[in-house]
């Protein structure tokens, strides 16, 4: 797949969002000097589109995942789509799953939760241990 062909497919898609978002991936990746290919760029892109179709209820109702290797953006993608989000008029609460409290810490730094929006999340774990 060439770029041209990347960037015919996602205009077909395009979605104010979905785009937002995508440009902050991308932009983001820039600074980490981090080039995925056009099709792992594509497979990003279809992941923050379908958290754009589940937030608009146009998803089908059913789980979804995501086979892109690890290292290539999967965690980035939710987390710019998440800023593209907050950064528009939210009206919607939105449920990020998390495996280890390790990654939920990396997580709400890198999205500059508490810093972004203090007051309108939270995190539940089984854990005992509170941190602020």
């Amino acid at each position: 797949m060439t770029m041209t062909n990347l960037a015919e497919e996602l205009t077909d898609y395009s979605d104010e969002l979905t785009t937002i978002a995508h440009q902050k991936l991308k932009a983001f990746f820039q600074t980490i000097n981090h080039s995925p290919s056009p099709e792992m760029l594509l497979g990003l892109w279809h992941l923050q589109d379908t958290m754009t179709k589940m937030l608009n209820g146009e998803a089908e109702k059913y789980y979804y995942l995501s086979s892109l290797d690890p290292g290539v953006g999967k965690t980035t993608a939710i987390r710019t789509w998440l800023e593209a989000y907050l950064e528009s008029d939210t009206q919607h609460g939105v449920l990020i799953g998390l495996e280890r409290l390790e990654e939920i810490q990396a997580f709400i730094t890198a999205a500059r939760l508490p810093l972004r929006t203090p007051t309108l999340f939270s995190c539940l774990t089984n854990q005992m241990r509170v941190r602020n």
